[in-house]
């Protein structure tokens, strides 16, 4: 019989060959009657070699935009993006993601998510007509965003009475930004040129 100690992350601390499975750095001993009747005891260490590689567990970045991942890699790992050859930098896809990281002696697989957030949208005209001594009023409203015109003003609508150019940044609470640019055209009001007298001959029109 066999007796390991300690049986933390063995399979089978009673046989002569258990799996181990360590987090860390581990010494054991080994107990056992060998064929002569003797009782004999062994000592083993078990070296955790780790992989160093930094990969984070979320990325996000917003639609419209594309982020590229760079990871540093010091050690010259081999790596494998979702079973390909990794050459950094390269453009991410959303969606769960394996990197496997290569050592001479050990390979560790890395999880990460890329996410792709929304941008706020909006009903937008790129011009807004207005007769003269009327307003052109604008609704940017979008839930949870923050709003900067043109003019600096930070409302979620903006009122015009004069032709001007306009311009919206519009930042969702997600942190990302839609910019929006247009016009404003005021049309005057039609005056007509109608004399004070006309004179007529009698016969004339």
């Amino acid at each position: 019989t066999y007796a390991w100690e300690p049986a933390t992350y063995l399979s089978d601390p009673a046989i002569s060959n258990p799996i181990c499975n360590p987090e860390s750095d581990i010494t054991y001993t080994v107990t056992f009657t060998d064929v002569c009747g003797e009782v004999v005891t062994l000592e083993t260490e078990v070296e955790v070699v780790t992989v160093d590689f930094d990969l984070p567990e979320e990325y996000s970045f917003c639609d419209g935009e594309q982020e590229q991942i760079n990871v540093p890699n010091p050690n010259n790992y081999n790596l494998l993006w979702d079973n390909t050859p990794a050459v950094f930098p390269f453009d991410l896809t959303e969606g769960d993601h394996v990197l496997l990281v290569q050592s001479d002696d050990c390979e560790q697989q890395f999880l990460t998510n890329v996410e792709v957030l929304e941008s706020p949208e909006i009903i937008w005209d790129d011009e807004y007509f207005a007769c003269e001594n009327e307003e052109v009023f604008i609704d940017a409203s979008f839930p949870g965003a923050t709003y900067l015109w043109h003019d600096a003003s930070e409302e979620n609508s903006f009122t015009s009475e004069v032709s001007e150019p306009i311009a919206l940044e519009l930042t969702g609470a997600n942190g990302c930004s839609t910019n929006y640019t247009g016009e404003v055209i005021i049309y005057p009001l039609p005056m007509p040129n109608l004399p004070e007298l006309i004179e007529l001959c009698q016969g004339e029109t």
